[in-house]
């Protein structure tokens, strides 16, 4: 059998925490983007053009990093909420 070893208040601002990475990842990309524009606009050529359309390809992915993340987090936190409901109908069925 598992055992509990978390409090609902440390799940939640784990859960916190996560979403708070999702805007970093956020900010991440938005700086690589800013460094890849700089290539683009400084390289010509075949080469350059093949480069972009991979980078366009993976951008598609990767912007979705950032929700992926942070539905985690909700999730996280949506388990710390259920969890302390269940602890608490639990206290109340005790201390009748």
């Amino acid at each position: 059998m598992a055992g509990i070893k978390v409090t609902p208040e440390e799940l939640s601002k784990q859960g916190g925490d996560v979403i708070g990475y999702a805007g970093e990842i956020k900010h991440s990309l938005d700086s690589l983007d800013k460094k890849v524009d700089a290539v683009i606009d400084a390289w010509d050529g075949l080469a350059q053009d093949g480069f972009f359309q991979e980078y366009e390809k993976l951008k598609k992915e990767l912007d979705k990093f950032p929700d992926v993340v942070e539905g985690l987090g909700k999730q996280i936190k949506g388990a710390a909420e259920a969890f302390e409901k269940t602890d608490s109908e639990l206290a109340k069925l005790f201390n009748k």
